[in-house]
């Protein structure tokens, strides 16, 4: 139940983050972005959900994918200024259990 939580949560702070950007503020950073986070949100969801959606094999790909593209995104295509504690703190605190969620669905057999 708390998996299933997590995924509207994290899905409602991603869509209220990309619908609040002016259209002139998104960048092709963004554009690759969205692309990556509305596939990390189906294996989130398919985990939340116990839905095989595609095969381990993908998701193992993904796992590692999602998260170097996170890391590419956030320290070296930001500049360093923008780059807090705070907001360093507050990313992991958001972001480490949808990468748990993905390891889980990548390794772990899913329950019938």
């Amino acid at each position: 139940m708390i998996w299933k939580i997590y995924s509207w949560i994290f899905t409602g702070i991603l869509s209220l983050s990309y619908a609040s950007m002016p259209p002139e503020a998104v960048s092709s950073r963004e554009l690759i972005d969205i692309p990556i986070s509305t596939i990390s949100l189906i294996g989130l969801f398919g985990f939340a959900f116990k839905r095989r959606i595609g095969a381990r094999t993908f998701w193992q790909f993904w796992l590692f994918t999602a998260i170097s593209w996170d890391l590419i995104y956030n320290f070296l295509l930001t500049t360093h200024a923008a780059v807090t504690v705070t907001k360093v703190a507050l990313g992991a605190l958001i972001f480490i259990p949808e990468y748990v969620a993905l390891y889980k669905y990548s390794f772990q057999p899913q329950p019938e």
